[in-house]
């Protein structure tokens, strides 16, 4: 049995010997192409990582201003139910209040009204007086202007002793 052990031993390390033979007559020119690849993938690896924490930054940035957007809708949406509180307290307190009894209309004094109803009426009746003067002027005919006697001429006034005017004569008549 012993020869069967050592047998096994001997090949067992004729293969690793083989084996080690195999992987030192390999080309060099393998390993740095397989670098080159790996390389090209780290670098490809790189870029989406930049892109992905890009994105992961904008999405962190539309996250802080959905949160700072949504903080401002609560505030306004609190003030309006401050102001709704307000309101409906202003509301209870104007309905606490005792009525109140209806404020009089305050009237003219007897002796005004009817002076401004006298005045009214003349003002009607001056109008209507008006009106009906217009409407006669329009109905009339139209008459040929009257020629009037041309006037005589001014009598030269003799001086007074006294300084003071004659009076007219009565079949003088004065001009205008």
């Amino acid at each position: 049995m012993k020869m069967v052990v050592t047998r096994r031993r001997f090949s067992s390390v004729i293969v690793c010997l083989a084996m080690i033979a195999a992987l030192a007559c390999r080309s060099s020119g393998g390993k740095q192409q397989l670098s080159e690849t790996i390389k090209k993938e780290m670098v490809a690896l790189q870029n989406e990582k930049n892109l992905i924490e890009d994105k992961l930054r904008e999405l962190e940035r539309s996250r802080s201003a959905l949160e700072q957007s949504t903080r401002d809708v609560r505030h306004s949406i609190e003030s309006i139910q401050n102001a709704l509180n307000n309101m409906q307290a202003r509301i209870e307190a104007m309905e606490a209040v005792p009525a109140t009894t209806p404020v009089v209309p305050r009237r003219l004094p007897m002796v005004v009204s009817i002076i401004l109803g006298v005045i009214i009426i003349f003002c009607v009746l001056i109008y209507l007086k008006l009106r009906s003067m217009r409407k006669r002027e329009r109905t009339q005919p139209q008459a040929l202007p009257q020629v009037q006697p041309p006037a005589p001429p001014p009598v030269p006034e003799v001086a007074a002793e006294s300084g003071a005017g004659s009076p007219p004569s009565p079949t003088e008549t004065p001009s205008p």
